[in-house]
């Protein structure tokens, strides 16, 4: 860490998304998604306030370390160099040294060799020696790579590696050297690199049928019924009108159905819940609308004239009874010499029922 670093103000940094960040640096995200500086050299620099307040493990302040690396550092110790690791792990550093960034070979000095009592002098300048390999993909790329060489299928490799199709997607996106290698092992290998297919559509049985109404009496809700059994609507209704034995058993179900559903209503309403009492009410007025023939449709009741009749005629009576209880309220209030009180609070009396 610089002087710099101490003597400048805090700032704080908003967080950031992993993706938009290694896209940023451009270089990749590491297993912890996270920019992957240890490995990959970012575009610009990365203050070590910067890498606290978003929660990254590496920064590169720029600065050098006790081998000339110029190179990450750990956030936790930033005594810790990337390119220093990577020597002692037998891996060639990715950063530039100091010196214009330029690399040297480690003997610049005069020796003496202990078994001789020779003393070999430096060369002037020491050339320099070829830069590092091209960056290759990480250790989990490449068992990526290796298994769907194997396998020659997307989704069976990603499960070997220990991923997930979503997880090699997005790693391919941010990092054009992994990306270069999936795109050429699969034009190499003739690899499809799109979506699995889609899975086979809902195949109806016997068996699934039985299961349906039987779910469907226990309940006394389709809808519940469905959910158990994973059926979407669309399946369900489909199946109703192009079957007419399945329609047949729903409707066959149907009374059962609603004696479980007015069950659980009861149990439920005197608990406090009456939800499923609405529903059964809201149900049982359905069917007073409807009708459902043998086939399993519904359609609306007829009407019967005579029927209607007496149910008119039988609202005119309640109607009757009501304005003469009402009207013999008014008279016995009016004998008394008081208002009457309104039978329904959003009934108001009239002006001619005040007394003075």
């Amino acid at each position: 860490m610089t002087n710099d670093d101490l003597t400048q103000p805090a700032v704080t940094y908003p967080p950031m998304d992993p993706t938009a960040a290694a896209v940023e640096l451009g270089v990749p995200l590491s297993e912890r998604l996270q920019p992957n500086l240890r490995d990959f050299r970012p575009k610009r620099f990365v203050s070590l306030q910067e890498a606290k307040s978003r929660g990254w493990s590496w920064c590169f302040p720029g600065d050098v370390c006790r081998y000339a690396h110029v190179a990450a550092r750990r956030t936790a110790n930033t005594r810790i160099c990337s390119d220093c690791e990577r020597v002692k792990a037998g891996e060639e550093p990715i950063y530039g040294k100091s010196r214009a960034q330029q690399f040297y070979p480690e003997e610049r000095i005069a020796r003496k060799d202990p078994s001789t009592g020779i003393v070999t002098a430096a060369p002037a300048l020491a050339a320099l020696v070829s830069p590092p390999k091209a960056p290759e993909p990480s250790k989990k790329e490449q068992d990526f790579l290796a298994a769907l060489d194997e396998l020659r299928d997307f989704d069976a490799a990603a499960k070997r590696a220990g991923m997930t199709r979503g997880q090699v997607e997005a790693r391919a996106s941010v990092d054009p050297i992994f990306r270069k290698a999936l795109e050429d092992l699969c034009g190499r290998r003739d690899i499809a690199w799109t979506r699995a297919p889609a899975p086979e559509a809902f195949a109806w049985s016997p068996a699934i049928e039985g299961q349906l109404v039987k779910r469907f009496i226990d309940t006394g809700l389709i809808e519940q019924a469905r959910q158990e059994l994973a059926l979407s609507a669309s399946d369900y209704q489909e199946h109703l009108s192009a079957s007419p034995e399945f329609s047949a058993a729903i409707a066959r179900a149907m009374p059962l159905a609603r004696a479980t559903l007015r069950e659980r209503a009861e149990a439920s309403a005197n608990s406090g819940n009456d939800r499923l009492l609405k529903l059964l009410l809201d149900e049982i007025a359905d069917d007073d609308r409807f009708i459902t023939l043998p086939n399993g449709q519904r359609v609306p009741r007829p009407v019967n004239p005579q029927a209607a009749r007496e149910e008119l005629a039988k609202i005119l009576a309640e109607a009757r009874k009501k304005l003469a209880r009402q009207t013999a309220l008014e008279s016995i209030a009016l004998a008394k010499g008081a208002a009457p009180k309104p039978e329904s609070p959003f009934e108001k009396p009239r002006n001619g029922d005040l007394t003075a």
